[in-house]
């Protein structure tokens, strides 16, 4: 079975690299190129659950959002293609974010130009602020290493921490919202013994499956961006996007990014209760935030232990094996 897969994604493959050849052709034929854009994120789906070459997830969704850019935004303000672009888009956040490269879905017309038939919900004001983190970034060590004199290299550093902080200011007014979710766990039940569950228990329940989704995506953008703003150096960090906490005396800091973990951890306990692929699939990039960056060691091995168990139980185990690479890498650095 696996062999007569990888015969038709290997077919599959091959029909995508030579219409990507081709892309500036004009070839006005929106069915078939929402076909092949549906065909490129299939493939790195595929690639979540069984890789076949490094970094291939990563190559597929690349080649899913070169083809939304050769249609330009705003055909997918159309609702017949307005959900195939929020399927790319938050494909497009996890490579971006993992390999701190922006996308063209972090420029301002893909940004503005597809939500224009429709109210941009919450959970899309969470996107925004994932897809520009990388682009942030990326503009700011252009920006540093054109830098003549401490003059610029200081007024570029400012400029970049403001558009950080006012990121930071959107998350903090979506807070209410994200709380209505939250169901927080009686006390009897986080000191639950129950051997077959898990070691560190989470403080929240929640309403729903999409809302537990929403609650972490919010957490985890809080901590990539708390993790910048405390960073001093703002030097490349070991991992794209990811800045290590460097004052563990901050005591406002440490209890906001446990904070937030305590939510994606107790976010991915209760997703763990269904089998919904594509939420798996979203909430591996926050795990692994834990897993590298919360001051807490409960906290950090939950992570990896959810991690691991999706890797053993579910389909996800291409970039479940990743993430955990990246958890075991960053325990040995600051082991």
């Amino acid at each position: 079975m696996l062999k007569e897969a990888l015969k038709w994604y290997d077919r599959g493959l091959s029909y995508i690299r030579t219409r990507l050849k081709h892309i500036n052709d004009n070839v006005p034929d929106e069915v078939e190129d929402s076909f092949l854009i549906c065909a490129a994120l299939f493939m790195s789906i595929y690639e979540t659950l069984h890789t076949t070459v490094v970094g291939g997830y990563g190559q597929h969704v690349i080649g899913a959002v070169a083809l939304l850019q050769a249609k330009g935004p705003e055909l997918f303000a159309k609702p017949e293609y307005h959900d195939l672009f929020l399927a790319v888009r938050g494909h497009a956040i996890h490579v971006s974010l993992m390999t701190g490269r922006p996308t063209c879905l972090a420029n301002e017309e893909w940004l503005l130009k597809p939500f224009s038939q429709e109210k941009r919900t919450k959970f899309e004001i969470i996107n925004d602020t994932l897809l520009l983190i990388p682009r942030y970034l990326s503009e700011l060590q252009y920006e540093l290493s054109y830098a003549v004199d401490m003059f610029e290299h200081d007024s570029a550093k400012q400029r970049f921490t403001q558009k950080i902080h006012l990121m930071k200011r959107d998350l903090d007014e979506l807070q209410s919202h994200i709380l209505q979710f939250l169901q927080p766990i009686p006390p009897r039940d986080t000191n639950s013994t129950n051997e077959n569950g898990p070691h560190y228990h989470g403080s929240y329940d929640f309403t729903s499956p999409i809302h537990a989704k929403i609650a972490a995506m919010h957490a985890c953008a809080r901590i990539i961006i708390l993790g910048i703003l405390s960073s001093k150096t703002l030097s490349s960090p070991l991992w794209p996007c990811f800045f290590p906490i460097e004052n563990w005396h901050d005591g406002p800091l440490i209890t906001e990014i446990e904070e937030s973990s305590k939510r994606i951890i107790s976010a991915s306990q209760h997703l763990s209760r269904f089998m919904i692929g594509c939420a798996y699939s979203r909430m591996i990039l926050p795990l692994q935030l834990v897993g590298q960056m919360s001051p807490s060691q409960a906290q950090r091995t939950e992570a990896r232990n959810i991690l691991k168990s999706w890797y053993n139980d579910t389909p996800v185990k291409g970039l479940t094996s990743l993430a955990l690479q990246a958890i075991d890498a960053t325990s040995k650095i600051y082991a």
